[in-house]
This record gives C-alpha cells, structure tokens and sequence, in this order.
C-alpha cells in the first residue's frame, strides 16, 4: 500500500497540518508574546472585560458592561451574540491575560473552522482532497481580513462553527445528539448578523440530507438552549436605538466588484464607495477561485454524463457559493431593497464572503477528489503546499506593543470615556442620542461623582456605590438625578416602595422625587427582567432536559450490552 493512503500516517499527517497551520497563520497570535495588533473593531478587550466582571459578580448570563459611557451602565450583552465572549471570558476568568485569551479565541476558531471543514469534507471525499479543501477555507486572505484588519472574533466563530455543525448533523444520531445540538446553539449565537444566515444555511442542509426529523429537533433545542439571549433580543431592542442607527449606514455604499475578489490592494482601512476607494482587501484567494471553477465545471461535465450519485449535496454548495456573492454586489440591490429593514441590520453586503469561502472549499475537494488515482494523493500535497505558500503572508496584523495595547483599549478612561461610541447604537432609548454623542472627544466629558446627583448633596447620605447597585438615602428640595441609562432592568424602590421613573435628563437618567422633611431610602439595583428570567429559565430547564436524556440512553445501552454479555 503506497504510504500516503496508510491510514496511520494520514493521522500524523492531519496532526502536522494542525501544527503546521498553528505556525503559519497563528505566528502573530502568540499568546505569550509582548506584541498584538489593532483592528477595527478595538472594543473586544474591553467587551472581555466587562463580560468577565460579570462572571465575577455573579451576574449569569451577563447582559450589561456597567462600566460603559461614564459608567451608566450599557447592555451590550443583551443585543450582542455572546457565544465567543463565553470562550474568551472564560479564559480570562481562569487567569489569562485579556489580550492573551483574545489571541487563544483567534487560534481556537482558527482550529476548529479547520477541523470541522475537514471532517465535512471527509465525509464526502477521500483524505487529501478534505485536507485541501480545509486548508482553502481557512488559508482564503478574507479570512485574515476578518482577524487581522478588522478583528471580528465573532465572524471568526461562525466561520469555525458553520462546518463543525454540518457535519455533526451529518453524522447525527441519538448518541451524539447532545453535542450535535450544543454545536448548533453556539453556531447561532456566535454572530448577530451570521448566525441567522447560518440558520437558513441548516435549515438548507437538513433538507437535503437524512435524519430530517432529528436534524430539526436538533434546531428546536438548539434555539430552546439560546433562549436566554435570542428571547430579550428580540423583544427587548426597543430598550436600545440599534434599529434606528443601523439604517444610517447605507448598505449601496459597500457593494463590491466581482474583480475585487479577484484582486484587490491589501490595507487596513475601511470599506468605501465604489470599487477602487476601499482601504481593506476583498479578495477570497486566486488559487481558490481557480481551483473550485475547475471543480465546478467538472462536476457539470459529470452530471452532463450522468455520472453523479448525489446531486443534492453538490447544489447546495452551490447555490451557498454562487447566492452569496451575488448578495455581495449590486445585482442584488433590489433584493436588499426589498427586505428592509432586515437588511439594514447587516450593513455590509461583504460580510457574505465567508459563505463564499464555505462553498469554495467543497468544490476544490470535489477536483482534488476526482483526479486519477495514481497522481491525486501527489497533486493534492502540491496544492495544500503552493496554498500555504500564497497565504501566509497575509495573516499578520498592524503591531502594537502589549503594554501600549492596554493604555489605549483596556484603561480606565478608554472604557467608561469612549468605548460606548464605538458601539453607539446599544445606548438606551431613555437618552437622547445626540446629546449623548455631542460630549464625545469634548471637555464636556462626565465625571461620575457618586450614585446620584443633587443639588444639595449635604442632604444626601451614601450607603453604597457599586457598578450594579446604588443605595442612598436623601432629603432635599430638589429631585435626584440617578446616574444610569434607564431601562427596565434597572429597578428603583423609595423606602421599599417600587418607582418607575417617567422623567430624564438628556442622557437618560430618571429624574427621582424624595423628601424635603425626612430621609428617604433610594435604591438602585440592576436586576434582569421578567422577559430575561423567563428566558434564562427556558435555556436551563433544556439543558437539564437533554442531559438527562443523554444519561437516560447511555444507560439503557449499557443494560442492553449488559444483557447481551450475560
């Protein structure tokens, strides 16, 4: 047997890759090295922060950073999917550094996206053909976008997570249900924006498979298990002016030119108008295009013969390939146009470019598949090779020192002066917004001073002042300005008594009427609404619900093996 189908060494051979990939495209994630780098979006650190002192504090799931803009509290975690906050907090909370679990975050979906298109593919095709088509999936310069340029840790996990949950729906069988259905769960809450397309994509990929009925209760327990977050998303965004913000950024503005993925200059700026302005690069990989039109045209060649088995499984990635970047140009305008304003939501039309890189890979496994047999296994090492060669010189990022990193991005200053306009649209419906927006980059910037505000501050005693509970007791003339954004999982209680407040400031601060003759005793507390307990509840009882399924089969398996011994 030539020694390149011995199934012994193709396990070294997969475990090299992985070591090999690690090196090459994770050189400039070194956790343990006093070097990082800037990308777009600069909040992730301090999002780890504020996720991780929600774990401290005990406040599961952590839905508010409330520490953010002036420290009046902004719930990011309510809107935001939370998934690789989940990984990289965890990190965090273990003892790694921030920046340091950020890069393990980065290497972790690196691996995963990896391993999951690996094992899909293996499931259609022969071991090298897999192993190039992984290696296109992850080696595509969009994906080095994605880290380096624009720092996406959450695009990063639904680009690991996507293949990972195909496959385990593949291959779904009771036995394997629960971690098919916890990889689903993470897949759809790994990216605001990607993960309903990934649910469409599921949904797609059942249809054309077998198991349906399990594969779609996987879904129903998957979204069950999410429920602590999909819930008060949902039905919670008015608390916030995200629906209102996300139609300023106009979608026609971030169209691309088919020649963009092609080629396109490498750079560190941002998406622009037209086809020749923008200062980041769309391409997806030449030797990618190449390979997979090959692929493709095979394909045509054998169906046109009538020599495909499957043909179910061949269109659906295609229709991912070819339906997604043609959502990412102007042909598809009036498709955007007629789905507002779901669409405004997704602000770039690029951002499908990893369903493109998807769909590419199960084409160049396809060609790598289908070559003759005497020369597939060389030719597919060629590939994997010339791949990496052309790639990695993309996976690096704009450097920046370690100690600078924190001073910028994780200081005192940063998080609770600027981080929230980087996020704008999570500030609470009870500010105005341009008021809000106007002490950005000014002198006007607040000082927070206490848990309250009063003009005769002699009059007013403070018991407590935390982050997530303010407890005072006043005796003044003039109402107490509370310093919070309002929303309704902020409780207030004069003298035990529940106020819902119904005056603000300009920046959403309830207006709070006490006493002038005897103290009075405020309280504010954050407290998760009815809607979130209700949901976290729905999240729980699932989870106990399909473990004790899980050890319910395996320990009726054991008593049928049991008695079959016996």
């Amino acid at each position: 047997m030539n020694f390149l189908q011995n199934k012994k060494y193709q396990i070294y051979i997969f475990i090299f890759t992985l070591i090999l990939i690690i090196w090459i495209f994770g050189r400039n994630l070194n956790p343990f090295d006093v070097i990082f780098f800037t990308g777009h979006d600069e909040t992730q650190a301090a999002r780890v922060a504020e996720f991780t002192y929600n774990l401290e504090q005990g406040q599961i799931p952590p839905r508010i950073a409330p520490h953010f803009s002036y420290g009046l509290g902004y719930p990011i975690f309510n809107y935001y999917a939370p998934f690789p906050y989940w990984v990289v907090s965890g990190l965090d909370f273990i003892g790694f550094d921030i920046v340091a679990a950020l890069e393990i975050g980065y290497i972790l979906a690196m691996i995963i996206g990896f391993t999951g298109m690996y094992f899909l593919l293996r499931s259609y095709f022969s071991f090298y053909a897999a192993l190039v088509g992984a290696i296109a999936y992850l080696s595509s310069p969009y994906i080095a976008v994605d880290i380096f340029v624009r720092g996406n840790l959450g695009e990063m996990w639904a680009f690991a997570l996507l293949p990972l949950t195909l496959y385990f729906l593949k291959i779904n069988s009771k036995k394997i249900f629960v971690i098919t259905f916890l990889t689903t769960a993470a897949l759809f809450t790994s990216h605001n924006i990607l993960s309903p397309i990934s649910l469409a994509i599921v949904v797609l990929y059942i249809l054309v498979n077998k198991s349906k009925l399990l594969n779609f209760s996987v879904i129903g327990v998957a979204l069950l298990l999410d429920a602590y977050f999909l819930i008060p998303a949902i039905t919670e965004l008015g608390f916030v002016q995200a629906a209102s913000l996300a139609v300023e950024t106009k979608f026609t503005d971030h169209f691309l030119c088919l020649s963009q993925l092609w080629s396109s200059p490498w750079g560190f700026a941002g998406s622009a108008q037209g086809c020749s302005a923008d200062g980041m690069s769309f391409m997806i990989g030449k030797l990618q295009i190449l390979t997979a039109i090959s692929g493709i045209l095979f394909l045509v060649y054998r169906y046109y013969k009538k020599q495909l088995k499957d043909v179910k499984t061949p269109l659906f990635f295609l229709i991912l390939m070819f339906g997604s970047v043609f959502m990412t140009t102007s042909l598809s305008q009036f498709l955007w146009e007629w789905l507002k304003p779901i669409t405004a939501l997704f602000q770039f039309p690029w951002r499908f470019l990893i369903i493109t890189v998807f769909g590419m890979a199960f084409f160049i496994a396809y060609l790598i598949d289908n070559l003759p047999k005497d020369w597939r296994d060389y030719v597919g090492i060629l590939f994997f090779i010339v791949m990496l060669a052309m790639s990695q010189k993309f996976f690096y990022g704009q450097s920046i020192s370690l100690s600078e990193f924190k001073i910028k991005y994780l200081s005192e200053n940063y998080i609770k002066n600027t981080v929230a306009y980087k996020i704008a649209e999570y500030l609470p419906k009870s500010a105005d917004y341009k008021t809000w927006r106007s002490i950005e980059n000014t002198d006007q910037k607040l000082e927070i001073d206490g848990p309250v505000i009063s003009l005769e501050n002699q009059d007013v005693l403070i018991l407590q002042d935390t982050p997530l509970q303010k407890i005072v007791m006043a005796k003044t003339k003039n109402p107490l300005i509370a310093n919070i954004h309002y929303a309704p999982y902020w409780k207030i209680t004069i003298n035990q008594e529940e106020f819902i407040p119904t005056r603000f400031d300009s920046l959403g601060r309830p207006i709070i009427p006490v006493s002038n003759e005897t103290y009075d005793g405020v309280v504010i507390k954050y407290e998760q609404t009815d809607m979130e307990s209700i949901a976290n509840w729905i999240t729980f009882f699932t989870f106990i619900g399909a473990i004790s399924s899980l050890l319910f089969i395996y320990k009726l398996s054991w008593k049928i093996v049991t008695v079959k011994k016996i």
